[in-house]
Parts: C-alpha cells; structure tokens; sequence
C-alpha cells in the first residue's frame, strides 16, 4: 500500500519521516524544558529559598 503511494523508495520514506518526527520531538522536548526553567526563573514561589534561610 505505501509502495503505491511513494513508489519504490517507500523504506527511505518512511526512514525519513521517523527521522523527521524524532527531531520534532527532541525540539518539543528542549522547549518544554527551556520553559519549565523560564518559569522557575520567573515565579518567586516556585524558586528555591537560601541556603541560610533553611538554617533558621
């Protein structure tokens, strides 16, 4: 059925298209963790306290 579609390089196809989609799914994974950091850095809540304060 592939061979139908894509003709006779259906196997590099859909090597290409793994390929593709674990790239997207890298870049998804990269932004997902630039932003958790993001929001770390931004919430005051969320942040840790100081080293001295948790000795008090």
């Amino acid at each position: 059925m592939i061979e139908d579609i894509v003709g006779n390089n259906g196997s590099r196809f859909i090597i290409a298209a793994g390929a593709v989609a674990l790239g997207l799914l890298a870049l998804v994974a990269v932004l997902w963790f630039i932003l958790q950091q993001t929001v770390l850095a931004l919430h005051p809540r969320r942040q840790k306290p100081p080293a001295a304060a948790c000795r008090a």
